[in-house]
């Protein structure tokens, strides 16, 4: 009993500070550096699958992951727009200049290319994409003595 009345502040502490927005220090701070890190992420993710596989379908596969495994013809522009804003500029996309979103019209135009897959417009509300440092963490407190019971079934089967 003391030890879960140690744990409980403990977990409550650690889910604040970790659900706290902190800046961030992105890797492109320009549209010139922004494009280089798109071309490259998107060309390792073409190069990313099986020997033998399609390229393309390598890419849609890792697009869905990002948006929860949702097919890529339930992904609409918009929820594109969610997910590029995230990933190349690191806020939302009604937060971005009229310049930023001139940049990522490019980027989704490039991604249609890549994918040969046009997204339709507007927003699906059943698809989210994962966005790391934007989303709320979503966590769920657990009795110490589960934490416990998990590394003492770890440390045993490791064996």
């Amino acid at each position: 009993m003391i030890a879960e009345t140690v744990w409980l502040p403990y977990y409550i502490h650690a889910v604040r500070r970790l659900q706290e927005r902190k800046p961030q220090v992105h890797a492109a701070k320009d549209k010139k550096s922004r494009k280089r890190l798109f071309e490259r992420c998107f060309t390792a993710l073409l190069r990313s699958g099986e020997p033998g596989s399609d390229p393309k379908e390598t890419l849609r596969e890792s697009i869905e992951g990002w948006f929860f495994g949702a097919p890529l013809e339930a992904i609409c522009k918009e929820n594109v727009e969610s997910w590029l804003s995230w990933a190349f500029f690191d806020n939302e996309y009604h937060d971005l200049t009229p310049a930023h979103h001139k940049e990522l019209d490019s980027f989704i135009a490039r991604l249609e290319e890549l994918t040969s897959h046009r997204f339709q417009p507007g927003f699906n509300p059943s698809v989210t994409c994962i966005r790391l440092t934007l989303d709320k963490l979503r966590a769920t407190h657990r009795p110490m003595i589960y934490y416990t019971a998990i590394a003492a079934v770890n440390t045993f089967t490791q064996c």
